[in-house]
């Protein structure tokens, strides 16, 4: 196959009217004129300062994605359907995708595109990289090994007893950094060993108090106090200097390490264990368990009794609730699924995401129900905080522990969300494009340009938890997670380019070059399926109704 150049291709791709002639230009591309395009179609910005303000990264300044690629793709997809997306018939469902997702609190759409021909695409694995793409790692082994945490169903005298070694082992972490703090650093002096090892034993035979020794077991003692010396170890030295301009003065402790203390009021506190038979028969380290009844564990409405564990447990306390980890050897299990996705994370609508075929949106609209909750549970907090005055300490307390049921419920809300959305997608695709949503930078104060509503909503979703859960699940299921850059996808016409600035918050995509129209969602679906086909692909082939991709994974 010949090379041809790019300047030859883009007058092409515009005398291309029919689609054998877009099918001609895609078949002719392959890698070197995708590294051609790298080099010399450079995309133009337009001269805007709202395309300046609008960015959301400070450090970076992206360009749009389209190019003849981009056009060649979609103006082959576009050719499958009609015009206008008032005129489209859609076939919708709405509920359970093939009762994949059942009885959910959230919405599942999927509109699925008549037409005679469309887009059918075959994927092949390739061991190379591709520059600016962040992939999840091949999952090509047998077997992996996932931790899963269950509620544990205590007594009151269980209880107590967590509680306590919870409170010793902070203590015990305070104490290994207090003094860290102070001496920068152990005498070292007859103490075999290095690092966190040799301070573990400095820690026993200078630091500790008498009392220490009967009350928090070993085993727990030792993994607080070399978390303590990791801790410092890591953290970073005071500048010498504070703030800059006429405000800059000497810094009081330059050239110091200070590691910050736990604190009571930490959102959650953990427990760590030295080797797996700390757990036996459902007690934990049971020379110090005594004669406690065995605890249980739940698990989707079924209480069991954890016997044993091949690894070492860990017990987390958040939420005034004890749940314990337990990590697995899980064999990983294939879907047998070659199909692709790219999805468009948003606001209103938690995840848009298109295949090809259809249409998929989950959580059209729930984000209000979180809202509400959010909106409750700043009453309670603010009634809490008028409430003053030691007559009302009771109240203070009853409010606080409904305000951490509130709490519980959003986060099993959107936990439900995350974990049952990813099973789903997982399941059925190999290839999946997720953006990197990168919300910290779009709800910084200084720079954005989104109501704080807005800004609450978007964090309420927990983006960056839901990567990590669907990177767990398409480990579990043989799939693949891509993470690209998602600029101007939601901006820039899924069918002709153009980049509508001035697109804010508006609910419907309208172009005013081609006069395409269609849900503002779709449309961004649509422009990370073509961003992720230019990233992460190379074409082999081109039909009438099928497209051969090489997927770099």
């Amino acid at each position: 196959m010949t090379l041809i150049p790019s300047y030859q291709l883009k007058e092409q791709t515009k005398q291309s009217s029919s689609r054998a002639g877009f099918l001609a230009t895609l078949n002719s591309l392959t890698w070197k004129d995708k590294y051609s395009f790298l080099s010399l179609v450079t995309p133009v910005v337009k001269s805007s300062k709202k395309s300046e303000a609008d960015s959301t990264s400070e450090e970076k300044s992206y360009l749009p994605y389209w190019n003849e690629f981009s056009q060649a793709m979609s103006e082959w997809l576009w050719s499958a359907i009609k015009t206008d997306y008032a005129d489209l018939d859609l076939n919708s469902s709405n509920g359970c995708a093939k009762n994949a997702i059942v009885n959910s609190w959230f919405s599942t759409k999927l509109s699925y595109l008549q037409s005679e021909k469309w887009l059918r695409i075959f994927w092949q694995s390739s061991m190379s990289s591709v520059a600016d793409c962040t992939d999840s790692e091949n999952t090509n082994r047998k077997s992996v090994k996932v931790c899963t945490q269950y509620r544990m169903i205590l007594t009151l005298e269980q209880e107590q007893l967590l509680m306590k070694w919870v409170r010793l082992n902070r203590k015990t972490y305070n104490m290994a950094i207090a003094y860290l703090n102070q001496k920068q650093g152990f005498d070292r002096t007859g103490i075999g060993g290095t690092g966190k090892q040799a301070f573990k034993t400095f820690f026993k035979a200078h630091i500790r108090p008498d009392w220490l020794k009967n009350e928090l077991p070993a085993a727990i003692l030792d993994q607080a106090v070399m978390e303590a010396y990791s801790a410092w170890s890591t953290t970073q030295r005071h500048p010498k200097t504070i703030s800059k301009g006429k405000d800059k003065k000497p810094h009081p402790q330059a050239g110091l390490k200070i590691a910050k203390f736990r604190s009571i009021r930490d959102s959650s506190q953990t427990l760590q264990f030295k080797i797996a038979s700390d757990l036996n028969k459902g007690r934990l380290l049971p020379q110090y368990w005594g004669e406690l009844p065995a605890f249980e564990c739940v698990d989707n409405g079924v209480r069991f009794c954890p016997i044993s564990n091949p690894y070492t447990p860990e017990v987390t306390y958040k939420h005034s609730r004890f749940y314990i980890s337990l990590p697995e050897d899980v064999e990983v299990v294939d879907n047998n699924k070659d199909a692709f996705i790219a999805f468009d994370p948003g606001v209103r609508t938690f995840l848009t995401g298109f295949d090809g075929q259809k249409m998929i949106e989950f959580g059209n609209g729930d984000i209000h129900r979180i809202v509400r909750l959010c909106q409750w549970l700043d009453k309670l907090r603010s009634f809490r905080d008028l409430s003053k005055g030691f007559k009302n300490r009771h109240l203070r307390y009853r409010l606080s522990q409904k305000m951490k049921r509130v709490t519980r419920r959003i986060r099993n809300l959107v936990d439900e969300m995350h974990r049952q959305v990813a099973s789903w997608v997982a399941k059925n695709y190999r290839v999946i494009a997720l953006p990197t949503y990168e919300t910290s930078q779009m709800v910084c104060r200084a720079v954005r340009k989104i109501k704080s509503k807005t800004a609450r909503s978007m964090l309420s979703f927990a983006p960056y938890r839901f990567s990590q859960v669907l990177e767990h699940q398409c480990t579990r299921n043989g799939s693949v997670l891509i993470r690209h850059t998602e600029e101007f996808t939601s901006k820039t016409c899924s069918r002709c380019g153009h980049i509508h600035y001035s697109l804010g918050g508006q609910k419907i995509f309208k172009c005013s070059n081609c006069g395409n129209h269609l849900p503002r969602d779709w449309n961004g679906a649509l422009g990370n399926f073509l961003k992720a086909l230019w990233d992460t692909t190379l074409l082999n082939s081109a039909s009438f109704d099928c497209v051969q991709m090489t997927v770099f994974v």
